[in-house]
């Protein structure tokens, strides 16, 4: 009889819930169908079983990795000439994946999709890992490559797992294999016995300070000099920790297209626009777990650690910038860290436009001594108390309360006003992402960096925030001046006693 009263109160409920959820799925199903919907690039690796990375990289080495790739390379090479072909209507000819397009890095040698070696150009001091961010591929980390090379460096540019082919890949990207490919990297740069450093952008940063956090855990880890970070991927949006909801809609039939945060034309050689809700799942969980790390070191763990420098923009709309002072530096609480922070360009037309959200940070810093080394690049004063476009280094060592302005020879272009995520890798020269098209000419790709296009909003099939999002670092020099002494300072640090 109980029961049976339960059960009639209940049934309602229940009903109400089941049409509930149907009405919430049937409005989510036309949403998805207005969407673009995916193509062959779109597609994952079971699909296109040439493409997939190794099953194993905890048993690899570099020579193993980079000879899959040539596998991989080839497979892409294939699968362009037989799909791409056939498309109807045929590919445009600025499309990645057209096989005659002049965004086709298949086209290109070298492909600055694959992972690279350079030699150094004068005698080798030290060697340098380079590890790029998600969606992106080596060639992010070419210029910074070629300067610390140029500068005595055995340099490794790592294509992390499941970039540089198709966005697909990234269906199946899992930032335990991206670590243990950052790893097996390090150990190749170990074997000349030179001081070895790790470079991230991005989450490439993140992977980075993952390994760092790890090494004394290999059996066979060489221990590293010191990391260089940029704009590093510490702390992302906290939505990001519900992906796996829409990812696991993204499995049926009809919703496919769920699996996609965005799906964007291919017209950037060597950088996915199109970016999948498990690539987003898989940057938390690593955000994630580097929190819990940090939160229990030790002083015999933080000393382990080797030197960090990171720079940030004070400005970041991918990543949250506080991050790297929250939860890395001042959990390290140790003076041999730095950070590297760029303000706002205050002379900008724009600048009393902008958003106040980044004061914060910077007010912070400059208001009270860090735990840490910190360097403010911000504009130059001028006696008539307004700001020019010439910039200053503004230093501050560990538990000091002075600064030490040094000006610097580098100023903000004057329709720029801030860094972005996106750019801190990039140098202005940059023949695809910088301020001119140097260069270009038939034999170039694209060229990506001006964003002066004008006219109605809409009319694009792309966001104009994404057009509009400055590609190359009006400071990049500084960048490697300010690494090459890192680097260098610690490289004779670590030098042996009897050398």
């Amino acid at each position: 009889m109980l029961l049976s009263r339960v059960f009639r109160l209940i049934t309602p409920l229940l009903w109400g819930l089941l049409g509930f959820v149907v009405g919430v799925m049937a409005i989510l199903y036309v949403w998805v169908q207005a969407r673009p919907s995916p193509d062959f690039w779109h597609e994952p690796a079971l699909h296109h079983k040439r493409l997939a990375e190794l099953d194993d990289l905890s048993s690899a080495n570099w020579a193993d990795y980079v000879a899959h790739e040539q596998t991989q390379f080839a497979g892409l090479q294939r699968l362009v000439d037989r799909k791409a072909r056939k498309a109807a209507p045929a590919l445009p000819p600025w499309h990645r994946f057209s096989p005659a397009g002049k965004a086709n890095s298949l086209a290109y040698e070298p492909n600055w999709n694959r992972s690279f070696y350079l030699a150094p150009q004068t005698t080798a001091r030290f060697a340098v890992v380079l590890v790029h961010g998600l969606s992106d591929s080596p060639y992010s980390m070419r210029a910074l490559g070629q300067a610390y090379a140029q500068a005595g460096a055995q340099v490794y540019g790592l294509r992390v797992p499941g970039h540089g082919l198709t966005p697909g890949m990234l269906l199946n990207y899992r930032w335990e294999k991206a670590a243990q490919a950052v790893a097996l990297a390090v150990e190749q740069a170990a074997e000349g016995g030179q001081p070895v450093y790790l470079v991230g952008y991005s989450n490439g940063a993140a992977l980075s300070l993952h390994h760092a956090l790890n090494q004394h855990k290999e059996q066979h880890s060489a221990a590293l000099a010191g990391l260089v970070l940029l704009a590093p991927a510490l702390e992302v949006s906290p939505l990001a920790g519900f992906a796996y909801i829409q990812a696991w809609l993204g499995h049926l039939p009809g919703y496919y297209n769920l699996a996609w945060v965005d799906i964007y034309p291919e017209y950037d050689p060597y950088k996915y626009n199109s970016f999948p809700v498990q690539a987003g799942k898989e940057m938390y969980d690593l955000t994630q777990s580097l929190l819990q790390q940090t939160n229990v070191l030790n002083d015999a763990d933080k000393q382990r650690m080797p030197p960090i420098l990171a720079f940030m923009s004070a400005t970041d709309a991918t990543v949250n910038a506080s991050a790297v002072k929250t939860r890395l530096l001042d959990s390290l609480n140790d003076p041999r860290h730095e950070l590297v922070l760029f303000d706002v360009n205050h002379q900008a037309e724009a600048a009393g436009l902008l958003r106040h959200s980044h004061r914060q940070l910077v007010n912070q810093l400059r208001q009270q001594p860090q735990v840490f080394n910190l360097r403010l690049v911000s504009n130059q004063p001028t006696p008539e108390t307004t700001v020019s476009a010439q910039v200053v280094e503004y230093y501050r060592p560990a538990h000091h309360t002075d600064v030490q302005p040094r000006a610097l020879a580098y100023e903000w272009p004057a329709d720029v006003y801030s860094l972005s995520h996106v750019a801190m890798p990039f140098a202005p020269d940059d023949p695809i992402n910088g301020n001119t098209p140097t260069g270009k000419n038939s034999t170039q790709p694209v060229y990506l960096g001006g964003g002066g296009v004008r006219g109605e909003r809409g009319a694009f099939i792309v966001s104009m925030d994404q057009l509009a999002r400055l590609r190359f670092n009006p400071f990049f020099d500084y960048v490697v001046e300010r690494s090459m002494a890192f680097m260098e300072q610690n490289a004779l640090d670590n030098k042996p006693a009897d050398e």
